[in-house]
């Protein structure tokens, strides 16, 4: 399987051809922009190079050197012959995976208004609530997660130790929440947004799948092979309050998990000890961490859309009553 970033432009000027998205520009001329030009429609429908090597007049090297270079550049993902690759080649593909989608999630309309300095004041903290729904739920899907006995104790052991380091951290959202003016009742009483349900649902299937299933769901999380360092996550929510400043003491709170987990080194993929022991994975399993992958991107999208169509304006970040039948009367 081929596939071009969803979030890229293709724009064919004679001359040259041009590949790009929010992040990157790509310039192609003369040989390199007939080459695109032939070789690009060609990608949706094709399983691998060899698919498209007949369509054009290149051979299969060029076509080979193309894909790899998109797929550095973050604007394609090849998924041909993936059952071919050894461990570390595997590893190193779920990582090329996870930043690909992960740089899907992050171009949607509202995380690119919110991380540019233009989402209103009930979209930051309304964003800051639901992803407290979002770090409490690992309360219950990883701990499901870790509830199983298909791997070696040395496999399971890093899966046990990674719950322990994430479980009851929405206290540190919470403080942050409150430290923005919301009260604590009106915040742990209320019903998530369909849309956050819809995503720690999903974390709670994978969570009873397989322990690749699971394990799969955290690389879209651990998109980065070296973890920032302090003072990269310290510009990143510098930046955030500036822009920000009401929700000063919310992106503390993001400051403070984000420091413990580059401290705890969770740039490490959780799912390497798993693909090592497991060796060879077969076609399948390997097929299905990258399905995984993308599905849980579409979840996190689901997510983030869900933000600005509820929280609307300053109401909505009132309490939200948890619907319930109890003292209901009934008359037959």
């Amino acid at each position: 399987m081929l596939l071009l970033h969803p979030d890229c432009s293709i724009k064919d000027e004679g001359e040259r051809f041009i590949i790009e998205d929010r992040v990157i520009k790509l310039t192609y001329t003369g040989e390199s922009a007939t080459l695109c030009r032939q070789a690009l429609p060609l990608l949706p429908s094709a399983r691998d190079i060899d698919d498209i090597v007949g369509g054009t007049s290149y051979s299969m090297a060029s076509l080979k050197q193309l894909v790899a270079g998109l797929e550095s550049e973050g604007l394609a993902l090849d998924l041909s012959h993936v059952e071919e690759l050894d461990d570390n080649l595997l590893i190193e593909k779920i990582r090329t995976a996870s930043r690909f989608w992960n740089q899907h999630i992050m171009g949607q309309v509202f995380p690119s208004r919110l991380f540019e300095g233009h989402a209103t004041r009930p979209e930051v903290l309304g964003w800051g609530i639901e992803f407290y729904f979002f770090i409490r739920a690992a309360n219950e899907y990883m701990a499901r997660g870790v509830a199983r006995d298909d791997a070696p104790t040395e496999v399971l052991a890093e899966v046990w130790k990674h719950y322990v380091e994430e479980s009851g951290h929405e206290e540190i959202f919470l403080t942050g929440l409150l430290g923005c003016g919301l009260r604590r009742q009106e915040i742990v009483d209320r019903m998530p947004l369909p849309s956050t349900m819809a995503l720690t649902n999903f974390l709670y299937e994978k969570a009873c799948s397989t322990i690749f299933d699971y394990l799969s769901v955290f690389a879209l999380m651990q998109p980065l092979a070296t973890p920032p360092s302090r003072s990269d996550i310290s510009q990143r929510y510098d930046a955030l309050r500036s822009w920000y400043p009401f929700a000063s003491p919310l992106f503390n709170a993001f400051e403070q998990h984000d420091t413990i987990d580059a401290d705890l080194a969770h740039a490490k993929l959780a799912i390497a000890p798993a693909i090592i022991w497991r060796s060879p994975a077969s076609k399948h399993e390997r097929l299905a961490i990258f399905q995984t992958i993308r599905e849980t991107a579409e979840h996190f999208i689901l997510f983030f859309e869900g933000i600005p169509r509820y929280y609307k304006n300053e109401r909505f970040l009132n309490y939200r009553q948890r619907p319930t039948a109890i003292n209901a009367s009934f008359v037959s």
